[in-house]
């Protein structure tokens, strides 16, 4: 689908596309699109965010958790922020391998080593 978009769209004269992805398991998809689209259409720049990359590096010193991806601190940060309504805190755990158990809380006066915090500032850095 997004490689007819962009077919179109350079049909139409654009010679720029950019793909806001926030996704990872699409970046598979975005690579060979960028590299049809550059075959086909030469003269139309094609590019697109890299949410991983992106992710890790916004969130480097911010994200204490040991492993990541969806649902994790730094996704779930970013919907709090966006569309607070939408997240259910209480099905939020930290379930990763060989962590300890603790919750996941939005509030900072966290005594409890193993909880992960979500708060605004670390959102807005992601950001």
């Amino acid at each position: 689908m997004i490689s007819k978009t962009c077919a179109g769209l350079a049909a139409f004269g654009r010679r720029k596309i950019y793909v806001f992805n926030t996704g990872v398991s699409t970046l598979k998809v975005l690579a060979k699109v960028k590299e049809a689209l550059a075959l086909q259409n030469p003269q139309v720049k094609f590019s697109y965010t890299d949410f991983k990359k992106a992710g890790e590096t916004a969130a480097a010193g911010l994200s204490t958790q040991s492993a990541g991806g969806h649902a994790d601190a730094v996704e779930t940060s970013i919907m709090l922020h966006l569309a607070p309504d939408v997240v259910t805190m209480a099905n939020a755990a930290a379930d990763f391998p060989g962590d300890k158990p603790g919750p996941l809380t939005r509030n900072p006066d966290v005594s409890n080593n193993s909880a992960t915090v979500y708060l605004p500032s670390f959102c807005q850095k992601i950001i």
